[in-house]
């Protein structure tokens, strides 16, 4: 639950564009994108651009660029999907998709889950500790709405809503540390 940046080739994170949909997501004042904040259950597709490659598609950055996008089917088929991921210190992950409409409009549904409370042992100079203020509450709804005037066209309506709370844990060096990252994230795309 640590910070996640991309880099490409050398260079930092703020070179690297990221996109959702065709909506920036690097942050206005930092110039970069902390991955750990994206549930992966939330993108159908993701496109990895590197280099001058990255600006094949208009969009790129001088190190590259990543386009994380949603996809729908045309098909009258309704789809339910659920996934579960138990991991170690009491890490739970989970995301449910649902999609139903007809070959004309196409409603998705994604919600997305995800704790993990991180109270781990370790040993320094000798002593045991334990990690302490290290847990992660996230969760999240991707909402979208698509309309197929032809085979081959489509309009999309899309709604992103995510909480995230994350504590920031002590360097071995700090005895106690109550920081805390808390982020409420809203995106609209049409």
């Amino acid at each position: 639950s640590g910070l996640a940046t991309p880099s490409f080739r050398g260079t930092s994170a703020g070179h690297t564009q990221v996109y959702w949909n065709g909506v920036s997501l690097n942050s206005p004042t930092l110039g970069q994108v902390d991955f750990s904040l994206f549930p992966v259950g939330l993108s159908d597709q993701v496109n990895v651009l590197y280099g001058a490659a990255s600006l094949a598609e208009g969009v790129g950055g001088f190190g590259g660029a990543i386009q994380l996008n949603t996809k729908v089917s045309q098909d009258s088929v309704p789809k339910l999907s659920f996934s579960q991921a138990v991991a170690s210190f009491e890490t739970f992950k989970s995301t449910l998709n649902f999609e139903f409409g007809n070959q004309k409009v196409k409603s998705s549904s994604k919600l997305v889950y995800k704790s993990a409370k991180n109270q781990f042992p370790y040993t320094f100079k000798n002593q045991k500790y334990t990690q302490s203020n290290a847990s992660i509450l996230q969760y999240g709804l991707l909402q979208e709405i698509y309309v197929f005037p032809t085979s081959n066209q489509y309009l999309a309506a899309r709604i992103w809503f995510q909480k995230s709370d994350r504590q920031i844990p002590p360097t071995i060096l700090v005895t106690k540390n109550n920081e805390k990252h808390y982020t409420i994230r809203e995106k609209l795309n049409f």
